[in-house]
């Protein structure tokens, strides 16, 4: 059995622990466990096409802030994580949303304003 397939086989308090002394291969292991199930779930928060990225995201964020975890609650931040870049990830895209139909709204609206009489007493 390789090292990797023996991280593999160890709880992920034990992987933290392993990844806090500086062990790259535990992190490893830790996303290959976890990798399938965070794009299962960042799928249904913001579709297949933005998936994998906030996946990447949701690994990366991880990955820098390994030094604050609690070891013992490593499943749940990340999926917390994974929520929060998700909800960034369609925030971000309903502004470009906004942005588009407020100026293709602003630009009809001008052109209906520009064509209506003034109305007497106004």
């Amino acid at each position: 059995m390789t090292r990797m397939e023996q991280s593999t086989q160890l709880p992920d308090t034990e992987l933290m622990l392993a990844v806090s002394q500086g062990h790259d291969e535990a992190f490893d292991a830790l996303r290959e466990r976890y990798y399938g199930s965070v794009v299962g779930f960042l799928t249904a928060l913001v579709g297949d096409d933005a998936a994998s990225e906030a996946t990447e995201a949701t690994f990366a964020a991880a990955h820098e802030s390994l030094r604050s975890f609690q070891p013992e609650r490593f499943k749940s931040w990340l999926f917390a994580e994974a929520h929060r870049t998700g909800l960034a990830l369609n925030d971000s895209r309903s502004a470009s949303r906004r942005h588009f139909w407020r100026f293709r709204f602003g630009r009809a609206q001008a052109a209906v304003d520009g064509h209506r009489r003034p109305v007497a007493g106004r």
